[in-house]
């Protein structure tokens, strides 16, 4: 039985709380190929044109591995790309957005007030706020920027009293307003849950994306029927040997895990053939 390969990618660190999801979920069957741009991360803070680029390289490795399918775990990426786009792609494409705003739909009550976090472009572009704004249910919506959050995890503080100290930095006002729930706009965040959770208090309910999108995965999968177990390789633009050490720690994996240096270079290359 020919197994199926998927594409999760990310700038870093942070689509690993995606990657997990999915290999817990699809334990068998699935040949994972996590790409981290740890060479360029983060995304969130650069010009939109830049990680437009950044996205079209990735493609392109995506479509040399013989991908079939793509999942982003990257907000800032999906908040950038057109509908259109998603839809032209070779292969299926994964929103990490769209399966909150579904989930969103189905656990909102009347009245209920929606704060979003996220990276300065995924907040800028708004696109959770233009899709949440439609819901009848839902009376306020905020949203706040956090940059420093992604090199806090990208450096391994996330557990830290620094990282106390800036999520207490960013979130004040989202404190005072209180809100129902508060979507983690990014999945570096996901690491940041425990801090953010504690700081925000038990009124606050955190959305975090990388719970959802493996659900739209394996409905696209119903009909298949994997028997051997799945596998992951790891590409990274920055070295490999830094990504290892990180993603053993964060992922919980007491293996060698099979980490790929890909030079940008040969990213760029790819992404013009």
């Amino acid at each position: 039985m020919q197994r199926i390969k998927i594409g999760v990618y990310d700038s870093g660190v942070g689509g690993l709380t995606v990657l997990k999801h999915l290999i817990k979920k699809i334990p068998n069957g699935i040949d994972f190929f996590y790409f981290a741009d740890t060479a360029r991360v983060p995304y969130g803070s650069k010009p939109p044109f830049l990680v437009r680029s950044f996205i079209t390289e990735i493609f392109g490795f995506f479509r040399f591995l013989n991908i079939d399918a793509i999942v982003t775990a990257c907000n800032t990426t999906d908040s950038l790309l057109l509908e259109s786009e998603k839809r032209g792609l070779w292969v299926p494409f994964f929103s990490i957005i769209d399966p909150v705003i579904w989930h969103m739909e189905n656990v909102v009550s009347s009245g209920s007030s929606v704060a979003i976090i996220g990276t300065e472009t995924t907040v800028r572009r708004s696109v959770y706020l233009r899709k949440l704004i439609g819901n009848k249910n839902i009376s306020r919506i905020s949203q706040k920027a956090c940059p420093l959050f992604v090199p806090l995890v990208e450096e391994g503080l996330n557990d830290s009293e620094l990282a106390r100290r800036i999520v207490s930095y960013y979130l004040e006002e989202l404190k005072k307003f209180s809100p129902d729930f508060l979507i983690l706009g990014c999945t570096h965040y996901s690491y940041l849950k425990t801090i953010i959770s504690e700081y925000m208090g038990d009124r606050t309910t955190l959305i975090d994306p990388a719970n959802y999108v493996s659900e739209q995965v394996i409905g696209w999968l119903e009909n298949i029927e994997p028997r051997e177990k799945s596998s992951v390789q790891f590409f990274v633009t920055g070295s490999a040997e830094d990504f290892k050490r990180k993603a053993s720690k964060l992922m919980g994996f007491d293996i060698d895990l099979d980490v790929n240096h890909v030079d940008l270079e040969k990213l760029n290359e790819l992404a013009r053939l």
